[in-house]
């Protein structure tokens, strides 16, 4: 039996990360207002979009088929001045709007994007870029399918930011990610809140037809590398992986929708800081989140957070 339609990797990371939030956003369709306020900043969410939609086009105008080892440095140059021109042309409704904050947001953007150029050139040196935002499961090719059994398998959709071809048939599955990069470690399933790159370096190989390939969360604040698994290491690791998935389907299909912040101490838990539902939970989320840790139905997700 399939669990359900085909879904992304997020919603699972958000089970694992608490499940009052899975119910809250994906069961009764809750969206965040945001309070209006000065606008000094992009807000995170719409900055993450514009710089991803800015390396898409950047990337693949310029560099697409060209190992990043190989850019000369007026190919770099060449390359972020395209890069202000699509800058301006993302940025334009801002720059009208908000003037100010736009020039900051524009200035910190272009030398997050000139930094990245130089760090991909000198590690990712072999990288050829082949796709950008691959998607699967969401038009074609089809979802990609996991058997956690006999008699249940998970269908993922997804669409990846990037995937390089490597000289030796390999490919390298990339993330971009805009926030903090502390909150990512390597080679870590974290308690089933880091799946995103292990469905998507598996759905990659399988619909790419290689065996061979990794992963990794390429921190454009930095910029930094997290690697997040080559096939060898994950299939080393597939036992662990497989039950963070069987945890999680089963927590869904059971029902256990509590809010339960198993590690507030836990950056990747830490709902006082980064939940936007937080205040729905109320003042008394830490001591109804103690008394729960005692319900046997809490045992489940105990046991997910325990896979590191």
């Amino acid at each position: 039996a399939r669990f359900g339609s085909a879904i992304s990797p997020t919603r699972f990371e958000t089970y694992a990360r608490c499940p009052f939030e899975y119910f809250l956003t994906y069961v009764l369709g809750i969206e965040e207002v945001e309070a209006p306020s000065e606008e000094f900043q992009l807000p995170a969410m719409e900055r993450g979009s514009l710089v991803h939609d800015l390396l898409r086009r950047v990337y693949e105008e310029r560099l697409t088929g060209h190992a990043l080892g190989r850019l000369s440095d007026d190919e770099v140059e060449a390359s972020a001045a395209r890069g202000a021109q699509i800058l301006d042309e993302l940025g334009r409704v801002h720059a009208e709007n908000h003037p100010a904050t736009w020039t900051a947001e524009r200035e910190r953007t272009m030398d997050q994007l000139k930094a990245l150029l130089m760090h991909e050139r000198d590690l990712h040196a072999e990288s050829v870029p082949a796709f950008f935002e691959y998607e699967f499961g969401i038009s074609e090719p089809a979802a990609f399918v996991f058997e956690l059994s006999r008699d249940v398998a998970v269908a993922f959709r997804g669409r990846i930011d990037r995937v390089d071809a490597l000289p030796d048939g390999a490919i390298r599955v990339v993330d971009y990610k805009t926030g903090s990069p502390g909150r990512y470690k390597k080679n870590r399933f974290a308690g089933g809140t880091q799946l995103q790159l292990p469905i998507y370096l598996l759905a990659a190989t399988e619909l790419m037809e290689t065996s061979d390939g990794s992963a990794l969360y390429l921190m454009v604040s930095g910029p930094k590398d997290v690697p997040q698994f080559g096939t060898d290491e994950l299939r080393a690791r597939m036992g662990e992986f497989r039950r963070a998935l069987r945890l999680i389907v089963e927590g869904i299909a059971a029902g256990d929708f509590f809010p339960l912040p198993a590690s507030t101490s836990d950056a990747q838990y830490g709902c006082e800081k980064y939940c936007r539902y937080r205040n729905v939970c109320g003042a008394a989320r830490r001591n109804l989140a103690e008394m729960k840790q005692t319900d046997p139905d809490a045992a489940r997700l105990a046991e997910l957070r325990a896979i590191e």
